[in-house]
């Protein structure tokens, strides 16, 4: 899932009324979203926003290979 599939979840999950919400995201797009909020680049327009009042859970998909 990518920023724009996450706005579109977040303004159906509205629409309908839902109490929860489960995301899945490969680890790659999960990162480049976690800093996207972190660097301010959703200062304006942040769409976890449109989640007010609604449980997110996020479900990441993927390994993360890293070599230390």
């Amino acid at each position: 899932m990518d920023v724009a599939e996450l706005f579109i979840t977040a303004i159906r999950a509205r629409e309908e009324k839902a109490k929860e919400v489960i995301i899945s995201m490969t680890s790659d797009n999960f990162f480049k979203f976690a800093e996207a909020i972190y660097d301010g680049s959703f200062t304006e327009c942040n769409p976890m926003a449109f989640f007010k009042d609604i449980k997110v859970q996020i479900q990441i998909k993927g390994v993360i290979d890293e070599k230390v």
